[in-house]
């Protein structure tokens, strides 16, 4: 039996070493992570969804051109971005239920691009090379662009050279985030008897390499529950620590 060895140790969530490796992950998987099942997406990468999608985004637009504090500008595009695009299969699907009906709208004159957007730089060249999203740039309805949630705030697009950021948008800005929020750093709390627990993490592993890695299901969580005052959290003042521990088997 290997013996396990200590990554961290009662580290605030946020700032655990688990997010650095889920980056690595995505980084190092690029489009294996969803070819190969480990990551959860057709609930939000089916043509059902896409379509329902595509019907708030024609709602939406309807009624800013019935708005008049929210004007279209019509010489301008609307910008659709996803973040967080992975496989691509969300962004395919929508594509190309959205624009098989949008030039034949009343809205057809209101140009629209549709920007797939990832950390990942294996997803983007994926994107870039697969012959189905072609049709879609070359009528200039998608870019690409490379974007960290984490520290980015702007996007460059790839095709056009264009930088999106809040001086340069004449156009409301539509914003698609499937399965992001869960991925980026947050901290996690325990409720009991009225009190307030931050729940901080242990890791631990019996893989020497596992930093380097990324092999999410080589790692053991340990989970500490330390009683903080609610109104003293932030920026992180500890009150009265009271602890209890579980083991638990982290998979990915």
């Amino acid at each position: 039996m290997k013996a396990h060895r200590i990554l961290e140790t009662n580290q605030r969530l946020s700032r655990s070493l688990l997010w650095q490796l889920e980056r690595n992950y995505f980084n190092q998987q690029g489009v294996r992570a969803w070819s190969a099942g480990t990551v959860p997406h057709y609930v939000t990468s089916n043509p059902y969804i896409a379509n329902a999608y595509g019907k708030v985004v024609f709602g939406f637009l309807r009624d800013c051109l019935q708005n008049q504090q929210l004007p279209l500008n019509p010489s301008q595009p609307v910008y659709i971005i996803e973040i967080g695009s992975g496989s691509g299969r969300f962004a395919y699907h929508f594509l190309k239920q959205f624009f098989d009906v949008y030039p034949h709208s009343p809205l057809q004159d209101i140009p629209v691009t549709f920007v797939m957007s990832d950390l990942a730089q294996q997803n983007l060249d994926f994107w870039q090379q697969h012959p189905r999203l072609h049709p879609f740039v070359e009528q200039g309805q998608l870019d690409f662009a490379q974007f960290d949630i984490e520290s980015d705030r702007t996007f460059k697009l790839l095709i056009s050279g264009e930088i999106l950021q809040e001086e340069t948008l004449k156009n409301p800005l539509i914003v698609f985030a499937n399965y992001l929020f869960d991925s980026i750093p947050h901290d996690l709390f325990y409720i009991q008897n009225g009190q307030l627990y931050e729940t901080l993490l242990t890791l631990t592993t019996a893989n020497p390499e596992i930093a380097d890695s990324s092999q999410l299901d080589d790692i053991e969580i340990i989970y500490t529950h330390a009683a903080v005052s609610a109104d003293r959290y932030y920026p992180g003042l500890f009150m009265n620590p009271k602890t209890r521990s579980e083991n638990h088997k982290f998979t990915s």
